[in-house]
């Protein structure tokens, strides 16, 4: 099972024209594919507040007008044709925006919540009751090895991304990172579906910020 491996390789596919993104997940033993990712977007972009869909809280506005936006998110799956694993839904606040991690069942398993000024951690990780277990911290000046830490500053995961080669990363645009589960971390499902989200998160991440910075370049 996907969950039950202790490391990952997470590959962007070709987007072409596409404006969403997809993964191939693969065994870096063997370097076969073991689960796809995909951005997808939902069927309502709004829903009423009693509905208990979307995580996200409303503005003031929602509220007026009893409704609630219900943001992109990300399911992974354990092969084509098969039913999501887990969902990772991605939070509509400009400041401090929050995503959140649960399981095909609708176990909330935790959050990752982004950090307004990320200069040695990245995400604080919370529990699914909310409660803070850890962090994603970058390991070195360059961004591209994160730690994830428990609450007592353990090491139990690494993101890294690697080089993937001259026509892939320059050419394409596409990433690789690697995901790894440290030898003496907890052997549960819920750490290692939280490290599968924290390396797609860290992938959206920096295709933002070439994107800003194209932008931003191309207006100069």
């Amino acid at each position: 099972m996907l969950l039950d491996m202790n490391a990952w390789v997470l590959e962007d596919r070709p987007r072409f024209l596409k404006s969403r993104s997809t993964w191939d997940i693969l065994d870096p033993a063997t370097n076969e594919v073991v689960g796809i990712a995909r951005e997808e977007r939902p069927q309502k972009r709004f829903v009423r507040l009693d509905d208990g869909n979307g995580r996200e809280r409303p503005g003031c506005l929602g509220r007026i007008l009893g409704i609630r936006w219900v943001p992109d998110h990300v399911s992974v799956y354990p092969g084509d044709d098969m039913p999501p694993l887990l969902t990772i839904q991605r939070g509509g606040r400009i400041f401090r925006p929050e995503s959140w991690v649960s399981m095909a069942d609708g176990r909330m398993v935790g959050t990752l919540a982004t950090r307004m000024f990320p200069l040695g951690s990245m995400f604080r990780v919370l529990d699914g009751s909310g409660v803070q277990t850890g962090d994603v911290k970058r390991s070195d000046w360059r961004g591209r090895r994160f730690s994830f830490v428990d609450a007592c500053g353990r090491e139990v995961g690494t993101v890294r991304r690697v080089w993937g080669g001259l026509r892939r990363e320059l050419l394409s645009g596409r990433r690789k990172h690697e995901v790894v589960v440290s030898p003496d971390a907890p052997r549960n499902h819920d750490l290692r579906a939280m490290l599968l989200a924290t390396a797609i998160l860290i992938d959206l991440a920096e295709k933002e910020e070439d994107a800003a910075s194209t932008s931003s370049a191309s207006t100069m």
